[in-house]
């Protein structure tokens, strides 16, 4: 029988014990079954609770670059900061 080894518990299972992952080299997920469903119930218990975290900074997508909403508005504030010296440096 073929073995793997969980990334979460680092104990060499039977590959039963894992879920499938059509994308994975050898077609079974990283961690066993036992470790996901620890981790799924773990993470409904911190979503209900508003404990879960997501991404704080909101992104935009230009294309296939996803950027940031902090980026942009460091740039535009670069820019602000650029025409008020400007204005200052202007006679009048």
């Amino acid at each position: 029988m073929k073995t793997k080894r969980c990334t979460k518990c680092k104990k060499i299972k039977l590959l039963k014990y894992f879920g499938k992952n059509k994308v994975a080299n050898d077609g079974f997920r990283c961690s066993c079954k036992d470790c996901m469903s620890v981790y799924q119930k773990d993470y409904s218990i911190r979503k209900k609770k508003g404990k879960f975290t997501r991404r704080q900074i909101p992104v935009v997508n230009f294309g296939r670059k996803l950027i940031s909403m902090k980026r942009i508005l460091e740039k535009q504030l670069v820019n602000v900061n650029k025409l008020i010296e400007l204005e200052k440096d202007q006679p009048g």
